[in-house]
């Protein structure tokens, strides 16, 4: 709040004015201009200084404050980008003036505002400034204004609205149906208007043929601006979409960041705006670059264009930045300063991924770092905190959203990535485009995910004529789809592999029902899928991102049913016969679509309506429902109102009917006909999925939704308890607790993309790397354990290749049955192993293994017993099934490279 100290301000508000009857009566002007600002240029800023030139000069009039008023989202105009970014931009522009101000009450409202409305505003707002000694702080700067004039504004002078336009807003007037006449009059007669022309416009005969202005003629102030300046918001838009420099048509530094589209939840819904805001992003990733900087290299001192932004996402002693230069031409002008170290030991490909460094070797130039962006880490022990700090249920729900979503440096990151896949396929395919689809951009993704790409060869069909009828020769693609895909992919894959710097791991999984290649890229610590021609995945992208604007439930609701399945150990790390996160936005959004009232529409509405929900949303408004309101609801749902077993659930219709008797749980993909998005559930993680949302839904029946200081597990956290479910005991007791049979199960499981003990030449380099992991082991056999505080370690060092092994797990309240493991420097495959070998163990009731993040080289494990054994013991007892199952591997493995040796000889 604001206040106005002693200062009384006495407006006269005209109803019924003359301007220019009193000429030693000097009447203070507040000129206020509506418009989209979509975005602001320099005109409309220069709008508001002609007005006060003229009207200083030639009436009785000064312009003491101008308002700029955005309008609202809600008014249907094309590529219309939301009010809170306009606002900025225009609050920016304005920054340096001591006389506009931008006003948001416009944006604000539920709904469009016709314009009479918005003077009517500014009119109640003078009031409000005189009646009262507090104004609202969004208003602080009319405040500040008014002080500057409070002298001539408490000699009792007139204070008069009027509106301030262009020459094409005047001539909208005649357009049939658009203004109410009643409303022409009421701002001519009661306000006024001041009009600039423009080029092309008559507005003096435009006057002279209406009756209505030409009644108020004398309200109207026609000014003509002999310094034609065209600069059009609609040519602003069209160069930005064309990745054209828009320098010194618009003010400096008012642009908004395009990642900021993805996570605005009043961004305006349209058709194209998914398309729109991903072109843009894959624009200004193009003209990016990740630059490496070694130390007393500053890019500051250094010859560089211009840059839009520049983003340190480096920790530790080099500074690592990606930059998006302003626009192609500074971006190509940079490439042209970078030097080629070129020799016979390197492949010769230019990439977007440069060092800043001076008389450094060649080995020094093409090593690549490993970041470690502290935005793509998930601090638990922090966010347990604060989830059992918090004040009530809900409140839990809304740190753990903000917590594990995905930071904007990191969708900037894997933007960037997908276009330096692009520039990969680019060199064989020239009309190739890669998107990024999933939950990167749909709306959903977390800290640390991973990347899903598409790669269309070619968007549209090329067919430009010339005179002389000249084209290129082409070759034609397999008859099969399936061999088309998986032969380009096998390609790229070598490319990518083989060629550009900083991709490893590079995987063919040509035989999956979508054959995908998987890889990782060493510099940003990013795990990426790409496929190719998959063109149901973006369409599904495209709506889960539009009901995550269309609901702002949607997204908290479903990053707390994910966080539910993930700690029971409903999804899993890795791919099986397991619930996916996938199926499980599927299940949010089809609880969302049927419940009563629906908080989202049937699919197949979205699509008939042409993705313009804003009436829906406006007629689907309903009393506020708090997000735990909704989670509860959810396993109610689920548990009582739909049965699974029997049901089948349809996104397109958003309605269930009689499943075939041979399936499971039936989700179909809603833009792939007859494809069950489920197929992949087995029986048995069909009814642990049944059974967790059983418990769930009665865990909720007691479960404290505000703060209780005598329960540690309140709230969300008893829901997120392993320990409060029984299935999870259930589900291990039919499991054989012998522990050689479990040994040679697991290896079994291990050895099986070996065939019959016989290796291929990509699998013979695990041989060295297993014999690695079994001589660590060795080194635990003796490993004694006692507790140390959080944050403290018990160590003990081996001398493989100078490494330090460190075994901590923390103490305070956790009792000796639950507790955490963490092993520095090690192989994440050891990892994956414990937790497969322990999670089997009757005693144990959860077992959980996380990657603190995939370029360091820890493990942590967390393991939750029935208290019939300690924690400490049954992590001892693993280490030595463990270190059992990598011996017999290495012996079968040894065995298969044997065997592959010989056959080549």
């Amino acid at each position: 709040m604001c206040i106005l100290y002693n200062f009384q301000v006495s407006f006269v508000v005209n109803t019924n004015m003359s301007m220019g009857a009193t000429k030693d009566v000097v009447k203070y002007v507040m000129l206020v201009s509506c418009g989209s600002f979509n975005p602001p240029t320099f005109m409309h800023l220069r709008m508001f200084e002609l007005a006060k030139n003229y009207l200083q000069a030639n009436t009785n009039c000064y312009a003491f404050a101008g308002m700029m008023s955005p309008v609202n989202c809600l008014y249907k105009k094309k590529d219309l980008i939301s009010g809170e970014h306009r606002l900025a931009m225009c609050r920016q522009a304005t920054s340096s003036s001591d006389w506009i101000f931008v006003d948001p009450w416009e944006c604000e409202q539920k709904q469009w505002s016709r314009t009479v409305l918005v003077l009517r505003h500014a009119r109640e707002l003078l009031k409000s400034v005189k009646e009262t000694s507090e104004t609202p702080a969004t208003y602080t700067a009319l405040l500040n204004i008014c002080m500057r004039h409070k002298e001539k504004l408490m000699e009792g002078n007139n204070c008069q609205i009027m509106l301030l336009c262009g020459a094409d807003f005047l001539e909208s007037f005649s357009v049939p149906g658009l203004w109410a006449s009643e409303d022409i009059e009421e701002i001519v007669k009661t306000f006024g208007l001041v009009v600039i022309t423009r080029k092309n416009s008559d507005p003096f005969r435009f006057v002279h043929e209406s009756d209505i202005l030409y009644r108020y003629r004398k309200n109207i102030h026609l000014i003509t601006e002999w310094i034609p300046n065209e600069i059009s918001s609609t040519a602003i838009r069209r160069a930005l979409k064309r990745n054209e420099s828009v320098q010194y048509l618009i003010p400096e530094g008012h642009q908004p960041d395009w990642i900021d589209e993805f996570i605005d939840k009043n961004f305006n819904l349209r058709k194209s705006a998914f398309d729109e805001v991903m072109a843009v992003g894959r624009s200004c990733s193009l003209r990016s670059a990740l630059i490496i900087e070694s130390t007393g290299n500053s890019l500051s001192r250094r010859n560089m264009p211009q840059l839009k932004h520049k983003f340190n996402i480096s920790e530790g002693n080099q500074a690592v930045y990606i930059c998006e230069f302003k626009d192609s031409l500074s971006f190509n002008r940079f490439l042209d300063q970078v030097s080629q170290k070129f020799t016979s030991n390197v492949f010769p490909m230019k990439s977007r991924i440069i060092k800043c460094n001076r008389g450094v070797s060649e080995m020094d130039v093409h090593s690549f770092p490993k970041l470690a962006c502290g935005f793509e880490k998930i601090d638990f022990n922090h966010l347990y905190s604060l989830l059992g700090n918090a004040s009530t249920a809900n409140q839990q729900i809304d740190i753990l959203f903000q917590h594990t979503k995905i930071h904007k440096e990191g969708m900037r990151l894997r933007f960037f990535l997908t276009t330096l896949i692009e520039d990969a396929v680019r060199r064989c395919f020239p009309f190739a485009i890669c998107r990024p689809f999933g939950s990167t951009v749909n709306g959903f993704a977390q800290k640390n995910c991973d990347l899903d790409v598409n790669i269309q060869l070619c968007t549209e069909s090329i067919d430009k004529l010339s005179a002389d009828q000249y084209y290129f020769c082409s070759r034609c693609k397999p008859k099969s789809e399936r061999t088309y895909i998986q032969n380009t992919l096998s390609i790229l894959a070598d490319v990518l592999g083989n060629f550009m710097p900083s991709f490893t791991h590079v995987q063919k999984i040509l035989h999956a029902r979508v054959p995908i290649i998987k890889l990782y890229h060493q510099t940003l610590g990013i795990s990426c899928d790409i496929t190719l021609d998959n063109k149901s995945a973006y369409k599904t992208a495209r709506v889960f991102w539009l009901f995550g604007k269309m609901n702002a439930h949607f997204k908290p609701l479903l990053f707390a049913v994910r966080y539910w399945a993930k700690q029971i150990g409903l999804t899993r790390p890795h791919p099986g016969p397991y619930i996916t996160n996938f199926h499980i936005i599927c299940l949010v959004t089809f609880f969302l679509q049927s419940r009563s009232p629906p908080l989202l529409p049937a699919i197949d509405k979205l699509l008939k309506n042409d993705f313009q929900m804003n009436e829906w949303i406006k007629d689907h408004v309903y009393p506020k429902t708090k997000t735990i309101e909704l989670l509860v609801e959810f396993f109610n749902f689920y548990s009582k109102n739909v049965n699974c077993q029997i049901c089948e659930l349809n996104l397109r219709t958003a309605t269930v009917k009689s499943k075939p008797s041979s399936s499971l749980l039936v989700i179909w993909n809603p833009f792939e006909e007859g494809h069950n998005v489920c197929k992949n559930i087995n029986e048995e993680e069909f009814q642990r999925f049944l059974l967790a949302i059983k418990e769930a839904a009665n865990i909720t029946e007691s479960m404290k939704y505000k703060k209780d200081i005598d329960d540690p597990n309140w709230g969300l956290l008893s829901l997120f308890l392993p320990s409060n479910y029984t299935f999870g005991i259930s589900w291990k007791s039919n499991l054989n607790d012998h522990h050689e049979r479990h040994s040679n199960l697991q290896v079994n499981e291990l050895l099986s993309n070996f065939g019959e003990n016989r290796a291929t030449p990509s699998q013979v380099s695990l041989f060295t790397d297993i014999c690695f992991i079994v001589f660590r082991l060795k080194n635990y056999d003796d490993l004694s354990f006692s507790l140390m505080e959080r944050g403290s370690c018990k160590e003990h060092t081996n001398d493989i290749e100078d490494q330090k092994i460190k075994v901590s797990y923390p103490k305070g309240t956790y009792s000796p049955y639950c507790q955490s493991f963490t092993i520095e420097k090690e192989d994440h495959t050891l990892g994956v192993v414990l937790r497969f070998i322990i999670s089997k163990y009757p005693e144990v009731r959860f077992c959980s293994y996380n990657v603190p993040h995939p370029m360091e080289d820890r493990i942590l494990l967390h393991i939750e017993t029935d208290k019939s054994v300690s924690a400490v013991d049954i992590f001892k007892r693993g280490l030595k099934q463990a270190s059992f199952i990598f011996e017999t591997l290495k012996t079968k493995v040894e065995e298969a490279v044997s065997k592959y040796k010989n056959k080549i000889v």
